[in-house]
């Protein structure tokens, strides 16, 4: 049916059909009574044509690019929350398992103690070497749809966005969503997105630490100072450090990364042949390569903190940590602090301070610590020098 549009004094358009032709009908806006015109005289009217929905112009290349990239970061999501985290711990269980059952819980207690303070390592297993692999191309894969999904949630959000600020066309409308929807579901698909990559993915990492202080990751880099002090008294403060890097060492596998960075106001580095200054594996020569250098290393100079720490983050670790005895005049600079913190990334920084009778000696390097997600310890040395395992069985 046609509809008309019947002007009133006050200016507003009154759409009225045929049907109306030739009744009385009141204005919406002002309440006057208009005579409706006969069917005849109607057609001098403007005739009022179909708005075109708003959907009449079909869906444009902005809100193809962001439904392509909401339904590629919520898809790669659900795919990162099916497939789950790689495995934590590469051991072949059924192993260990075995071996238990067959000894009694005296002899388990006794080879436990043996084994968590001699650095013994084993090889893997066939079924472990197994177990590493699938866990390694998991991670992979996992690491691979983070990234394609980032990459989507960027383009839904920069679609959404730009569909949501076009006024005063029908752009930013299609199928009844309004373009703020579009901006708020793009978003949502980003979070869930984040959320996914947020999660550590760490394929074989290990729990490892010093002196109390574990952090869990494939890639750690151990930062000890080796000024004069730690050699005082009689060499204690720096042998025990020692004692704790090995033994932390031993902690790690062969698919595990270090690197190993000695600091006076010069830097003295671990760096074998093949490392070319980069992370090397934990293999078992290398640890044994480790050892001799540790045992070589020699307490010397003043303490200088700002370059070891920078050094150890430029190689990307998951995990930095660092050990001094400075004293509250060798602490981080405030510039030394914010440049390291800008370069600090995901690294967690775990501090150790020797001596200070607990107070805090080295404020911004605790600042540093507690921003990158880490943690300062102080620990008095008397108590660290007599017995090496005191700050682990706290």
């Amino acid at each position: 049916m046609k509809i008309y549009l019947l002007r009133c004094q006050c200016s507003t358009e009154i759409p009225v059909g045929v049907g109306q032709a030739g009744t009385r009908m009141e204005c919406p806006s002002c309440g006057l009574g208009i005579d409706v015109p006969t069917f005849r005289e109607l057609e001098r009217f403007v005739e009022k044509r179909p708005q075109s929905s708003a959907s009449g112009k079909g869906w444009t290349v902005l809100h193809a690019v962001a439904l392509a990239g909401t339904a590629v970061a919520i898809i790669t999501w659900i795919a990162v929350a099916l497939i789950g985290s790689p495995a934590n711990a590469v051991i072949d269980a059924a192993t260990i398992r075995t071996a238990v059952a067959a000894v009694s819980d005296q002899q388990i207690v006794e080879a436990w103690e043996s084994f968590s303070h001699s650095g013994v390592v084993r090889p893997p297993t066939d079924e472990e070497h197994k177990l590493l692999q699938s866990s390694q191309f998991t991670g992979r894969i996992l690491r691979t749809l983070e990234i394609v999904g980032a990459c989507g949630a960027i383009v839904a959000i920069g679609g959404g966005l730009w569909l949501g600020c076009r006024r005063g066309t029908t752009v930013g409308k299609t199928a009844g969503f309004p373009g703020k929807s579009w901006v708020v579901l793009c978003v949502f698909s980003s979070l869930l997105t984040l959320s996914a990559a947020a999660q550590p993915l760490s394929p074989g990492g290990v729990r490892t630490g010093i002196f109390g202080l574990e952090a869990q990751g494939n890639k750690f880099v151990y930062v000890f100072d080796r000024s004069a002090s730690m050699g005082d008294p009689n060499g204690k403060p720096l042998a025990a450090a020692k004692r704790e890097l090995l033994r932390s060492l031993s902690e790690l596998g062969d698919v595990q990364q270090f690197y190993l960075i000695f600091y006076n106001q010069k830097l003295q580095i671990f760096n074998p042949a093949e490392a070319r200054g980069r992370l090397i594996f934990a293999t078992e020569n290398n640890r044994k390569a480790a050892r001799k250098f540790v045992e070589s290393v020699r307490a010397d100079g003043a303490t200088q903190h700002a370059d070891a720490i920078a050094t150890a983050l430029r190689m990307g670790p998951d995990v930095i940590f660092l050990l001094t005895d400075g004293d509250a005049g060798d602490d981080l600079s405030q510039e030394d602090l914010e440049s390291l913190t800008q370069s600090i990334g995901r690294t967690k920084c775990l501090v150790v301070q020797f001596g200070g009778n607990g107070e805090q000696r080295s404020p911004r390097l605790a600042r540093l610590a507690g921003q990158s997600g880490g943690q300062y310890r102080v620990l008095d040395g008397d108590q660290i020098f007599t017995d090496g395992t005191a700050a682990r069985a706290e």
